[in-house]
């Protein structure tokens, strides 16, 4: 699905004052086809300004990403 302008439509969306307004945080993170989800969750606690669990296992950055982004829009 190369060139389709997918990337394009997320930055529109994401730079919209409507979404900045409406959300209080909004993250950028890219995930290529062939994705390391620990790397896309470690990505996101990152971005979300939390500091990365201790150890790279699932259950515990799986924990720490729903905590850094739990009650938020």
């Amino acid at each position: 699905m190369v060139g389709l302008g997918k990337t394009t439509l997320a930055q529109l969306i994401i730079n919209d004052d409507r979404v900045k307004t409406h959300f209080e945080k909004t993250m950028w993170v890219c995930v290529s086809e062939l994705f390391d989800r620990t790397k896309v969750a470690q990505a996101i606690i990152h971005k979300a300004g939390e500091t990365l669990p201790n150890s790279s296992e699932w259950n515990a950055l799986h924990m720490k990403l729903c905590d850094s982004v739990k009650g938020k829009r």
